[in-house]
């Protein structure tokens, strides 16, 4: 699991960091600041949604909203765990 960001964007990455530390999901942190090949593959990979983007085993799951309702629904646990 990693979770996706710019230095811009860094104060919302712990609104992501809290969901995934309620549900006992380990992350890394990724900077994409100094990449700019990485940051264009996030772009193309982020299915229109907007940094910080969690990726879970190479697949984009989307930002807070989704990793909410990913949460919510149990979803998270399943994609995380298997």
């Amino acid at each position: 699991m990693l979770v996706y960001f710019l230095d811009k964007q860094r104060r919302d990455v712990p609104r992501l960091t809290e969901i995934l530390d309620s549900h006992g999901v380990p992350y890394k942190l990724a900077s994409l600041e100094e990449d700019p090949a990485a940051q264009a593959a996030i772009r193309r990979d982020s299915n229109g949604h907007r940094l910080p983007l969690v990726f879970i085993a190479g697949e984009c799951v989307g930002g807070r909203e989704q990793l909410l309702n990913l949460g919510n629904t149990g979803q998270l646990k399943k994609l995380v765990f298997g």
